[in-house]
């Protein structure tokens, strides 16, 4: 998962090698997060803290990214075909 704070992630990732796409599968939002919610509870981290806390402004900032020779081993796909990205 990647935090796109600025709108630059797709300007910046290597199309030829990556799928990428939105986190907009329920499952996937899931996992993202509770690794952010594990993250804040070990680190005490105020960032991830406020991630959280506006949840419904920041998760649309997220990509989940994965290499084009994996995707088709995930148990469950990252989105709609058709909203895949490259």
């Amino acid at each position: 998962f990647v935090y796109d704070a600025d709108g630059q992630f797709e300007q910046r990732i290597n199309p030829e090698t990556l799928t990428w796409a939105p986190v907009t599968h329920s499952h996937w939002e899931g996992v993202l997060a509770a690794l952010i919610d594990r993250h804040a509870a070990e680190t005490h981290s105020k960032y991830a803290a406020m991630l959280r806390h506006d949840w419904a402004r920041t998760l649309p900032r997220f990509w989940q990214v994965v290499p084009k020779e994996y995707v088709k081993y995930l148990a469950v796909p990252l989105t709609e075909p058709e909203a895949l990205r490259a």
